[in-house]
């Protein structure tokens, strides 16, 4: 996917969208790749931020165990409640 492409995905209301742009950012160096991710570290879906820290973890590199550290001190799961 290019870049142009994973930039406008990222931005997309449609979580699913925002998963498949994470998840192509892969194939980009950290220097590309790192500040797209860390915009999402605080991603309304639990599942891109899960996303988000995954790849972060790849790129090895002190920012983004930096990013990695942030996640774990500040992230809190909170489930959806629904009435029954």
């Amino acid at each position: 996917m290019d870049l142009s492409q994973i930039e406008t995905d990222l931005q997309n209301s449609d979580f699913q969208y925002r998963l498949k742009a994470i998840a192509a950012l892969q194939d980009y160096p950290a220097d590309v790749a790192f500040p797209l991710l860390n915009r999402h570290i605080q991603d309304p879906e639990f599942l891109v931020r899960t996303f988000v820290a995954r790849e972060l973890g790849k790129l090895r590199t002190s920012e983004s165990f930096a990013a990695l550290l942030q996640i774990m001190k500040f992230d809190v799961f909170k489930p959806h409640t629904r009435d029954l």
